[in-house]
Formats: structure tokens, C-alpha cells, sequence
């Protein structure tokens, strides 16, 4: 779980200095591609349709409910100390949350990270940071992530169907998985949408491809400093969220687990 949380704030901390040197006036980064050779056929889609738990898998992106279950042992609810409790309260008590408070000043300080980009009275409106969230999850693949903050999206901004639209875009992806042309992500979007979620998109790629005429785009949307900064942080923060996501464990269809 410490590999896991390295690599998923490294990811936080990179997409979080380039896209505040981009708001900055930066230049876009060099876009070479990573020099790591793929071994085999490279990487493809699991499709399997049962999670490790035996409950149904989902397969497709959604913004219908969704469960997780680890692949690594949480905390039992009984056995939580203050600290641990503390670490993510105001947090569903779920698995999730459990597992993660094994770590539990980690989690702490991610929980504040959390709730100081999400749940300000200022700044980019919160249905907006909520799909610069989904975009990132789907960017990354992360089914269960995209599920929560779309739905989340769609419930904030009424724009169900908008949303719908972005996890149903197809992404070429190539041998190490990464993703080709994000143009589908915000296709049929209004311009300040498109602006959004194409900087969103750009952002959670590895290496990044935001530049700096697509922050210009978001300006010319009416988008302040502070709001940009919001949206550099949401995308940011789920780079972080997917990756613990992806790593820990798996999403399954809620209430088709096996009879015990």
C-alpha cells in the first residue's frame, strides 16, 4: 500500500506544478513520449465480469452506484483507533477509507487536500470541478472514480446527458495503455465545457499535453485565477485518487455479491 501511495501522490504533485506553471505563463512541457519498452503484446482491457469478491464486474464507464471492494485486508470497523477514525471523518465508513487509514496521517492530510478543492464556497463552480474529476477518471481508466463524480456532475450542473457524453467517448489507447486523441472526450460540449474538459483531459495524461492555449481558451471563458487553480487541483487531486483506486482494488455492481 506505500508503493501505491507514492506513486499516487507523485501523480498529484506533477500534475499539480504543471498545470500551476502553465497557469503561470509557461511554456507547454515536452511532450517525448516515455522511453520504457513494453514487453509482450502490451497492455489491454480486463473484461472479466466477476471482482475478486464474486460480485459482478462493471465493464463499461457509468454513473450509476457502484461498490469497491480491496484486494488488500482494511481495518475491520471494530478495530479502528480514534486516530484512524479521525483521519477520514465526515467519509463513508467504507472499505476504501479503511484500508486507507492503515496510513492514518496520510490519509489525514489527503482528507484536507480533499475537502479544501472540493467543498469551498469559492472559486470554479463545484459541477465543474466535479467533471474535471470524471474526465480525469476516464482518462485513467478508473471506472468506479468516473462513476462517483459524474454522477456527481450530473446532479450539480443538470447536464446528465453531457456527462453521459464524456464517459461514453472512445479513446484509442496504445501498448503501455496511454490515450491518443482526446478530441471525443469533448465532443457535443458547449464552449466553456469543451474548454474544461479538453485542459482536463491534457493535464491527466502521462506525460501531460495541457498548453498554454488552452489555459488561454479557459480565460477567454471568463475563467479567474482562482478558478483555474481549482481546476489544476481537481484534476491533480484524482490523478492521485485513481491510482489508489486502480492499485488497491476493484469496483463490482452493489448487492451481487455471492450468498455467504
Amino acid at each position: 500500500m506505500v508503493i501505491s501511495q507514492v506513486a499516487a501522490y507523485t501523480s498529484f504533485q506533477v500534475r499539480l506544478v504543471e498545470g500551476l506553471r502553465l497557469l503561470g505563463g509557461g511554456a507547454a512541457a515536452p511532450g517525448a513520449a516515455l522511453s520504457r519498452p513494453t514487453r509482450g503484446r502490451g497492455r489491454t482491457k480486463s473484461l472479466a465480469d466477476t471482482a475478486s469478491n464474486g460480485a459482478k464486474r462493471p465493464t463499461a464507464f457509468t454513473q450509476e452506484l457502484l461498490a469497491w471492494t480491496a484486494w488488500v485486508p482494511p481495518v475491520a470497523p471494530e478495530d479502528l483507533t480514534e486516530e484512524q477514525k479521525e483521519a477520514f471523518a465526515g467519509k463513508t465508513n467504507d472499505a476504501y477509507f479503511r484500508l486507507l487509514s492503515r496510513l492514518p496521517k496520510l490519509l489525514r492530510a489527503r482528507t484536507a487536500v480533499d475537502r479544501a478543492l472540493f467543498y469551498t464556497r469559492d472559486g470554479l463552480p463545484r459541477a465543474e470541478r466535479e467533471l474535471a474529476a470524471a474526465v480525469t477518471s476516464k482518462v485513467n481508466d478508473c471506472v468506479y472514480c468516473a462513476s462517483v463524480h459524474a454522477r456527481k456532475a450530473s446532479q450539480l450542473s443538470k447536464r446528465t446527458a453531457d456527462v453521459q457524453r464524456v464517459l461514453d467517448a472512445v479513446l484509442d489507447r496504445d501498448e503501455d495503455w496511454r490515450t491518443g486523441d482526446l478530441a471525443p472526450l469533448s465532443a457535443g460540449q458547449d464552449a466553456r465545457w469543451t474548454a474544461v474538459v479538453a485542459f482536463a483531459a491534457a493535464l491527466s495524461t502521462t506525460p501531460s499535453s495541457a498548453a498554454p492555449e488552452q489555459v488561454a481558451a479557459l480565460r477567454g471563458h471568463g475563467l479567474t485565477d482562482v478558478e483555474l487553480v481549482d481546476l489544476v487541483g481537481s484534476v491533480a487531486f484524482f490523478s492521485w485518487a485513481n491510482r489508489l483506486m486502480l492499485t488497491l482494488g476493484e469496483p463490482f455492481w452493489p448487492g451481487t455479491e455471492p450468498a455467504a
